[in-house]
């Protein structure tokens, strides 16, 4: 009964849902009988509450065990009572290693008999309590209230999701480019196997085109944290793994090759004129190419970023300032030059007194940017995420005036997401959820479940433990 009642208070149970309880005292243990009787096709009206006994008399066999869990993905959410520790780490293996392909599993807690369940899921949240800190100090996560857990989620694991795929997506990117480049120069010189950088630049490359998007995958936000509150739907772009899958792959191995085409041929055609004007020798020609790499791992870092601030901006700056030190410091230093590469000496000077050579610092950007245009527009208007369509639909999604409270809010929000802390957090108004596309409500944590909930395989209440 006290399970019950947390369930309806926290509205992870309504009154319109049929509730069934699996016990030999108050329910049924007949599972074949649930089953038959079970509505599969409408999960969001199905809710399961199971005891301690009833799990411990299903976990012995593997047949049950399926249709336990058979039934418990047919329900919108199933709650577990008077558990022990054990079996809360039960029931989180039973739906890692029962469904297929294996779910991301989150769990929550925050006293000692949650740590095995917290340990056994991928994610572990620990919530610093009156009952001691052993939950904290085995999670992945700690926060100091429950609903923390919102913004933890909706807002900084969003973000953090879609910075690493953004972060190493990029990196494989930058090195395709540079390596599809010194493959061309190959197949040109014969296969001679003749580098097409000169060994001391090149050797510059992870620093200098590492900051541009080390900076975007620290401090990146595709949309606002109160853009992200409002819009729970958002967080499908993790669940289901949108920014780093084999069509985003495929993107960026198309980029890639056509960076490397534009960077390289058109350095090519200028090769002659650069000739001319005495500066058609391999290791100007090589820097060339370097120089017109690093302009465009620059500019990609910018372009794939959503948001800019002095960080990014500060990153880009810093890349091209460490890369002018080094071409003085290196080459025009005459007694460095002869340490490493005497023909390197005074190859910048030569380089940047031709007008070919300005010609392909700007020339290449300004191609690629034509092309990244095109591919994002066709990428993002035919095949749209749900970013794409709160982003260019903001008149639609609802009010467009906020009260001061709303006001308030948002600004407390943006001042946290500026500064990182916790401190800020301010809980969620209460009030319903619009289930329409893009509802524009404000959203409890368990009312934006609610939303959710018909996506996921199980849903599991944990932290149930004195019941």
């Amino acid at each position: 009964e006290t399970a019950r009642n947390i369930g309806f208070s926290t509205k992870v149970l309504t009154p319109s849902m049929d509730l069934r309880i699996i016990d030999e005292e108050e329910g049924t243990m007949n599972l074949d009988e649930l089953q038959r009787d079970w509505d599969f096709d409408d999960p969001g009206r199905k809710a399961l509450m199971i005891s301690g006994k009833a799990l411990q008399v299903f976990m012995e066999s593997d047949e049950t065990k399926e249709q336990l869990l058979d039934i418990a993905q047919g329900s919108s959410v199933l709650i577990a009572c008077r558990v022990s520790p054990a079996q809360k780490a039960q029931m989180v293996r039973l739906v890692r290693e029962g469904i297929s392909p294996q779910p991301v599993t989150l769990s929550v807690g925050d006293g000692a008999n949650d740590v095995p369940m917290i340990q056994e899921a991928q994610v572990g949240v620990g919530i610093a309590g009156k009952e001691g800190r052993q939950a904290v100090n085995n999670s992945d996560f700690a926060i100091a209230q429950f609903k923390y857990l919102q913004r933890l989620l909706l807002v900084h694991g969003r973000w953090n999701y879609r910075r690493a795929c953004t972060f190493t997506l990029f990196t494989f990117w930058r090195n395709m480019v540079q390596v599809l480049m010194m493959m061309y120069y190959t197949m040109m010189s014969g296969f001679s196997g003749t580098a097409l950088y000169e060994d001391w630049i090149r050797l510059s490359f992870n620093v200098l085109c590492t900051l541009p998007i080390l900076a975007a995958g620290c401090m990146d936000q595709d949309v606002p944290a109160r853009v992200a509150l409002k819009n729970p739907e958002l967080y499908e772009i993790g669940r289901q793994g949108t920014d780093l899958n084999t069509r985003k792959t495929l993107y960026s191995i198309g980029s890639a090759i056509l960076h490397s085409l534009v960077l390289f041929w058109v350095a090519i055609p200028a090769f002659p004129g650069l000739e001319i004007h005495g500066t058609g020798d391999y290791y100007s020609f090589g820097t060339i190419c370097y120089t017109c790499l690093l302009i465009d791992v620059n500019y990609r870092a910018i372009f794939c970023s959503n948001s800019h601030n002095k960080y990014t901006i500060g990153a880009v700056i810093m890349s091209f300032a460490m890369y002018i030190f080094w071409l003085v410091f290196y080459p025009m230093n005459k007694l460095l030059a002869d340490i490493l590469s005497p023909n390197m000496y005074m190859v910048p000077a030569h380089m940047v007194g031709t007008l070919y050579f300005w010609f392909c610092v700007i020339a290449t950007p300004l191609i690629a940017m034509m092309l990244d245009v095109f591919m994002s527009f066709c990428f993002h208007h035919y095949w749209p995420d749900m970013k794409d369509q709160v982003a260019v639909t903001p008149r639609d999604l609802g009010q467009t005036e906020f009260s001061e409270e709303e006001e308030s809010l948002a600004h407390n929000f943006d001042q946290e997401s500026d500064s990182g802390s916790a401190e800020g957090m301010l809980e969620s108004k209460v009030g319903s959820m619009d289930l329409t596309p893009f509802g524009q409500q404000a959203v409890p944590m368990f009312r934006f479940a609610d939303h959710l909930r018909p996506h996921f395989k199980v849903v599991a209440a944990g932290g149930f433990s004195g019941f």
